[in-house]
C-alpha cells in the first residue's frame, strides 16, 4: 500500500512525505470543512479532491479482505473510501431495542440523495453476522461485519422525496434479518415437466401462513415427496413435489431445511414457452406437513373484479413446450429480529452548483443541471424521451474528462403542472452517481450524448452537437 500512495503523491507533486490515511485526521478535515461558514466551504473543495485521490489508492490496496468494524468510524471510512472527506459525521443518534442498538455513523449527502452510514450492535448476543439485512431488504446489506463488536455497518441510500421538509432524514427499521441467502442460476429439473396428476390437500385459510392474490380463499396444494429433486447448487431448499392437480392445475412444491425462512414473495422460476405466451402471475402458499416446512407455487386461471382475466396457460396440452429458468430466491437461515428502530438526523448536504439550461432533446425540455461532488441532476419536463440512457461526460478546467459509464436514474417530481394550454406537465428529475467526488466549480462543460453544453457561470448553453462521444 505505501508503495502505491508514494507513487501518487509524487505524481501529485503534493510535496513532503507520503502520509497513511488516518480516520482521525480525515474525521477533523470533515469536521473543519463542515462547520466552516458556508461562503468558506468552497476553498475546502480542491484540497479534498487531491486528498480524495490518495484515499482512492488506500481503498484500492485494501480492498479484496472483508472490512471490520473495530472503529465505527474506521469503518466508515473505508466504506466511503474517496468520499470520505464529504461525509458528515453524525453524533447522540442512536436508540436501542430487543437488545439491538441502531446508531447513525455518519450520511454523505446533497440535495437529491444521501447515503446513510449505520451500525448495528448486538448487546446481548452472537445473533447478527456479514449476512444481515434491514427491513428485509437485500438493498440494505451489510457491509462490513466484526464479529468481536457484534456490529455491522449498512450504508443506506436515501432518495429525496423521502426527506422531511427541514431536510432532516428519518431511518425506520422495523426487521434485522441475519443469515440471508442470495440464490441465484439454481438449475430445475427439466425432467419433472411432465403432464402427470399429484396428489393434493385443500387448507382453508389460516392453516396456511401466506398465500398469493386470494390471500382469503383455501390454497390447493401438493402433498409433499411425490417427486423430490435437488435444485443444483444449493441444499437449502429442493423441489418436493412438481405436477398437474386433479383440476388441471401446474405446482411446484418447494421444501425447505430446518430452520430456513423464504423471503416474503418467493421468486424461484420464471416460465416460459418456446412458442407462446408465457404467464404473468402465480399463486403462492407457505404451508407445513409435519415438521416441514413447504412453498406451494401455483399457475392457475385468474380473474378480478378490476377486469383482469388471465387465462390458465400452463397446461397439460402445452407442457411440452414449457421450459423454467433457473431458479432464484431469498432465504433466511436465522431468525428475525423484530422491533422499533427509528432514528432522525441532519443530512449535512454538500454545496452544490445549479446551472439553467434550456434545450429539448429526444422530446424532453431540459431546464436545470445540479452538479454536487457525488452526483449530478437533470431537471426535464414533458413526456417526450429518455436522455437518461444517453453517456453523459463531465468536462473540467484542467482539460480532463469524467466520463459516468451507467445510466441516470428517473424520477417524476409530484405533483404534476398544468401547462398554459391546461394540458398536464410532468416534470422529471434524472441523476447519475458519480464514481468518485468531482468540484463543481471546476466544471467548463457537460456533455449528455453528442450533445454539449458549455458551462458558464450559472447558466449551460446554448447546446450544440459533437462530432463524436467523449473519449472516442
Amino acid at each position: 500500500m505505501s508503495t502505491q500512495l508514494s507513487a501518487l503523491w509524487d505524481e501529485l507533486d503534493l510535496g513532503g512525505g507520503c502520509p497513511l490515511p488516518d480516520a482521525a485526521a480525515v474525521k477533523r478535515r470533515v469536521n473543519a470543512a463542515l462547520n466552516a461558514d458556508p461562503s468558506e466551504r468552497k476553498l475546502y473543495m480542491r484540497q479534498k479532491i487531491r486528498f480524495a485521490a490518495i484515499l482512492i489508492a488506500a481503498v484500492t490496496a485494501l480492498a479484496g479482505t472483508a472490512l471490520a468494524v473495530g472503529s465505527n468510524w474506521d469503518a466508515v471510512v473505508k466504506a466511503l473510501g474517496a468520499y470520505a472527506p464529504y461525509a458528515q459525521e453524525v453524533t447522540g443518534v442512536s436508540v436501542t431495542d430487543r437488545g439491538v442498538k441502531v446508531t447513525v455513523e455518519a450520511v454523505l449527502a446533497d440535495e437529491g440523495r444521501a447515503v446513510a452510514y449505520v451500525s448495528v450492535a448486538d448487546l446481548t448476543g452472537d445473533r447478527l453476522d456479514e449476512n444481515t439485512v434491514l427491513n428485509g431488504k437485500s438493498a440494505a446489506k451489510c457491509i462490513s461485519y466484526d464479529p468481536d463488536s457484534r456490529t455491522a455497518l449498512f450504508a443506506i441510500t436515501v432518495r429525496e422525496q423521502n426527506y422531511n421538509e427541514d431536510d432532516t432524514i428519518t431511518l425506520s427499521i422495523s426487521s434485522i434479518q441475519p443469515g440471508t441467502q442470495e440464490l441465484y442460476g439454481l438449475g430445475f429439473p427439466q425432467q419433472l415437466l411432465t403432464d402427470r396428476t399429484l396428489e393434493t390437500r385443500t387448507l382453508p385459510a389460516g392453516e396456511f401462513e401466506r398465500g398469493g392474490r386470494q390471500d382469503d380463499a383455501p390454497a390447493v396444494v401438493l402433498l409433499p415427496d411425490q417427486t423430490p429433486a435437488p435444485l443444483e447448487g444449493t441444499d437449502l431448499v429442493w423441489v418436493s413435489s412438481a405436477g398437474f392437480d386433479k383440476e388441471g392445475v401446474f405446482h411446484i412444491l418447494y421444501e425447505m431445511a430446518e430452520g430456513v425462512n423464504c423471503y416474503l414473495w418467493p421468486y424461484f422460476q420464471t416460465i416460459e414457452f418456446d412458442d407462446r405466451e408465457s404467464p404473468s402471475s402465480y399463486f403462492f402458499s407457505e404451508v407445513r406437513f409435519g415438521g416441514g416446512k413447504y412453498i406451494d407455487i401455483s399457475y392457475p386461471a385468474y380473474s378480478d373484479d378490476y377486469g383482469n382475466n388471465d387465462p390458465a396457460l400452463v397446461t397439460r396440452e402445452n407442457v411440452s413446450h414449457l421450459t423454467l429458468t433457473d431458479a432464484q430466491t431469498i432465504l433466511y437461515t436465522r431468525p428475525e429480529i423484530a422491533g422499533d428502530w427509528s432514528v432522525s438526523f441532519s443530512t449535512g448536504a454538500l454545496p452544490q452548483r445549479t446551472l439553467a439550461v434550456e434545450d429539448t432533446l429526444s422530446g424532453m425540455h431540459l431546464t436545470a443541471w445540479t452538479l454536487s461532488p457525488m452526483t449530478v441532476r437533470l431537471a426535464v419536463d414533458s413526456s417526450g424521451g429518455t436522455p437518461a440512457y444517453y453517456p453523459l461526460s463531465l468536462h473540467l478546467a484542467d482539460g480532463t474528462t469524467v466520463s459516468v459509464p451507467h445510466r441516470g436514474l428517473i424520477e417524476m417530481k409530484e405533483p404534476s403542472a398544468i401547462s398554459t394550454d391546461g394540458r398536464h406537465r410532468y416534470d422529471f428529475v434524472i441523476t447519475w452517481t458519480l464514481d468518485a467526488p468531482i468540484d463543481p466549480e471546476q466544471v467548463t462543460g457537460v456533455s449528455l450524448g453528442y450533445r454539449m453544453y458549455p458551462v458558464d457561470g450559472t447558466s449551460a448553453g446554448p447546446g450544440y452537437w459533437l462530432d463524436k462521444l467523449p473519449g472516442e
